[in-house]
Formats: structure tokens, C-alpha cells, sequence
């Protein structure tokens, strides 16, 4: 194993610990103060030394991983507390049982597969240079976008998944793009151990079907965990993807813009792969860009601001500077909200967006409401609309769903709706619905 990557698994380990010892200091507060962020893989280090002994013990001595400070007895302790409904943090991620909520074991794989990248078991995968997709001639078009979408269809409850009903939901419209921003869980893996195909297919490209002339995938961090295998071998190579030319790098060039999708995944040094960040050659293909003079628009999969919207991400300004200026939009997913930012945040004159909320099941970002339950002025739309006739498992959730775009010469209309198809806000009237109020309680938050 390399020295980079005995660093970047002790920075791994270490997170595990910080997580796990938060997730006790939460349940050991008093009411499970929801007021802080809530450790998403508070679990995992208990879960990893509850593999058989020999599995742990190679763990343990070759790869350096830690001994969890919780046994059995503590965590059904801990665990027999948590609501059937379970606790949503301040993030609006889903602290329950619930597939794809932050307690479902399956997030497990997704360490798996980060450890074998990091180790050299898991090869990156290689890809051609991007080539420009020339529809110079187009100055009237429509893109779907949502991201963090391919969970592959599941039972929830009594109802269809969000992800099926949101591809249902875009199914309806006609457009003309669409694009998924990242994220295939768990690891997007290309093959399972039998060799049929993996999760990138099962959950993803075999599932996308919305029905327009052309999609695009970005590259993401649960894509990285097999090293991009089943980006590139599954959905970069299955014919509904063919305009991307088999890397996860593009430009779309119409008449007015450049449409640029940049894989924020792919050279990232960050812990998990979870900070954007964009190796020398997008740096180089931004530069061009930049020269070119049209209207840019940036595709991420990594947020390109905090969630709150009152701080810039280090891709921000690797950008930006690349570019020779802010981009005139910038839209991404990873966190698993629906939010259009407004000009009182980082983003200033770019117009921003976080479509994240493609499929994996979240509460209330308390985060982004005022104590008056309003929106902060950094957010002008937050899609937050409540899950209709929820169960007992579904009560704090709120809807999914789905962004379009569209492009009428130089200027954008933007539109949002949720998983059942219904509009929540356009860009056209940018106040509609910037001073609701939430209610919490109603959701019992």
C-alpha cells in the first residue's frame, strides 16, 4: 500500500471514530438534540468489527482500522429509543430505518468499496477525451435535470418508490435533454461477485428513461467508490448515453451557451470523496471555455456551496478561476435538497441550484427556515411540500423531485416539481413563494 494511501485511510478511520462518538453524545442528549449536525456513518465502525473474526482481524492489522467503543448491548441501547418515524437532522437527512435513510446497513457497501479504491484492489477506470457535443444550431430547448436519483425501484410502504415516481413524473414532459447530476448507491458497483451486472445498472442506467433525444450522467462520489467502473461500463456505454461519448466530462455547445458537466468525483482527495473537486485537464477544458464567450452553465455533482448557501466550496474558486469569471449558472445535487439560491448568498450574480432530492428519502432542512418557519434570505425556493398520506415510517418526509430548464435564446425559465409531477416554483416568478412558512410540528419535527 502506498504512503498516500495509508494517509488517506487514516483520515478515513478517523472520521468513523469522530461519527461514532458523536452518535453517542446525540442519543446521550437530552430529547436527541437534532440542533447539530447528526453523524451519518455513526454506525459504520460498529458495523465493520462485526464482521467475522478473521475478516476483522486483517482489517485491523493490515489496513489499520480501529476498534468500535460500542458492543451489542450499547447499540440495541441506543437504538431502541429512536422513533418508529425516526429524527430528521438539521440537513433534512432521515435519521430511521427506512431504506436509504441514514440508519439503513446497506450504506456499509459504500465503505467496502472505498477501501478497495484506496488500496489498489479497485483500479480506476480509464476514459477517452472528452469531445464536444455540437448543437450549435439550438436556441430553444428544454433540460431535465435531478440528481442523487439511482437507488433503483424499491417498495416503500404501501407506495412506489420517488425514484419511479419521479421518472414517471419526467416521462410526462418533453424535453429535449436530460441530466442525471451523480450518485448510484450504493457504490455504483459495474458487476456484482457473480459478474452479472452491478448497481450502476440495476439501480441506474437500466432504470433511466425519460425519454428524451439525448441524457448525460456526471460522475459522482458513490461512482468513485468503484473507481468509476460502472459509470463507464454500464451507463457511459449503454446507447442512451451514447452523445457522452463514454467519458464523464462533457460540453454541450448551442447557440448561446455552453452546457458544461464536470466530474467533481473523479481526482478528488477529499475523505470519502465527499468535497468537489476538479483535476488540471477540466481546469484546461474550463480555460477554453472561458475563451469561448457564450453564456456558461456548470454541472457538478458536489455542491458548490455550503448548504445554507453563506459559504463558497473550494470548487468554487477552482472555477472560477479557471473560467476567468463566475459562471452564469451553476447547478449540482449531492445534498439531497431541492433549492434555488438566492443573490443575498455566495453564489452573488450566479444564478444557483441544488437538485438533489431525486430519490433519497429526507425530511425538513430546518436548516434553511428562519425561527418563523420562513426561508432564509439566502434561499428563494426550498422544496419541502409533505409526503401525502404518509405511514407511520413516512410521517416526517417530504416530497422528492425534479428540475426543467428552459432555454430561450440567451435567458432560462426554471421549474421545479415534485415526485408526483406537480410544479412547486418557476424562476418567472421568483417570489412566489420565497416568504411561506413551514410548519414543523405538522411534520413532527
Amino acid at each position: 500500500m502506498t504512503q498516500d494511501a495509508q494517509e488517506d485511510l487514516a483520515a478515513f478511520w478517523q472520521e468513523l471514530q469522530l461519527e461514532e462518538k458523536t452518535l453517542v453524545q446525540f442519543f446521550s442528549s437530552k430529547g436527541c438534540d437534532t440542533s447539530f449536525d447528526l453523524p451519518e456513518s455513526g454506525l459504520s465502525l460498529y458495523i465493520l468489527n462485526s464482521l467475522p473474526s478473521n475478516t476483522v482481524a486483517t482489517m485491523q492489522n493490515i489496513l489499520g482500522m480501529p476498534r468500535t467503543t460500542l458492543d451489542d448491548q450499547a447499540v440495541d441501547k441506543l437504538l431502541e429509543g429512536i422513533p418508529f418515524s425516526g429524527w430528521v437532522g438539521k440537513d433534512g437527512s432521515l435519521f430511521t430505518f427506512t431504506k436509504y435513510a441514514q440508519f439503513d446497513p446497506g450504506w456499509t457497501t459504500s465503505l467496502f468499496y472505498y477501501i478497495a479504491v484506496k488500496t489498489g484492489l479497485i483500479k480506476k477506470a480509464e476514459m477517452p477525451p472528452h469531445q464536444p457535443i455540437d448543437l450549435s444550431l439550438w436556441d430553444k430547448f428544454t433540460v431535465i435535470m435531478n440528481g442523487d436519483w439511482g437507488t433503483g425501484y424499491w417498495q416503500d410502504g404501501a407506495k412506489d418508490c420517488p425514484a419511479k415516481q419521479v421518472m414517471a413524473s419526467i416521462q410526462r414532459h418533453r424535453a429535449d435533454i436530460a441530466v442525471h447530476l451523480g450518485d448510484e448507491y450504493y457504490a455504483g458497483t459495474n458487476t456484482t461477485v457473480a459478474g452479472a451486472p452491478g448497481e450502476e445498472a440495476t439501480h441506474f442506467s437500466d432504470l433511466w428513461d425519460p425519454r428524451t433525444q439525448y441524457s448525460f450522467a456526471l460522475g459522482s462520489n458513490h461512482g468513485m467508490y468503484d473507481g468509476e467502473n460502472g459509470l463507464v461500463h454500464q451507463t457511459l456505454a449503454s446507447p442512451t448515453f451514447a452523445a457522452q461519448g463514454g467519458t464523464s466530462i462533457f460540453v454541450i455547445k448551442t447557440r448561446y451557451w455552453n452546457i458544461v458537466g464536470l466530474d467533481s468525483a473523479r481526482d478528488n482527495p477529499s475523505t470519502l470523496f465527499e468535497v468537489g473537486y476538479i483535476g488540471q485537464n477540466q481546469i484546461t477544458l474550463l480555460q477554453q471555455v472561458g475563451a469561448d464567450g457564450k453564456k456558461v452553465m456548470i454541472l457538478t455533482h458536489h455542491n458548490a456551496l455550503s448548504l445554507d448557501g453563506k459559504e463558497r466550496m473550494p470548487i468554487w474558486s477552482q472555477v472560477v478561476k479557471a473560467l476567468g469569471r463566475d459562471p452564469d449558472y451553476w447547478v449540482w445535487g449531492h445534498k439531497h435538497i431541492g433549492t434555488a439560491y438566492s443573490s443575498f448568498s455566495a453564489a452573488g450574480n450566479t444564478k444557483a441550484f441544488c437538485f438533489g432530492h431525486g430519490a433519497i428519502p429526507v425530511g425538513v432542512a430546518s436548516q434553511l427556515l428562519q425561527a418563523d418557519g420562513s426561508f432564509i434570505p439566502q434561499v428563494t425556493y426550498y422544496a419541502h411540500t409533505p409526503l401525502p398520506d404518509p405511514d407511520i415510517a413516512q410521517e416526517k418526509r417530504v416530497m422528492n423531485g425534479y428540475a426543467l430548464f428552459d432555454f430561450n435564446g440567451d435567458s432560462v425559465m426554471v421549474q421545479m416539481y415534485n415526485q408526483l409531477g406537480q410544479l412547486e416554483w418557476n424562476s418567472g416568478t421568483a417570489g412566489n413563494a420565497a416568504g411561506k412558512q413551514i410548519n414543523l410540528e405538522e411534520l413532527g419535527q
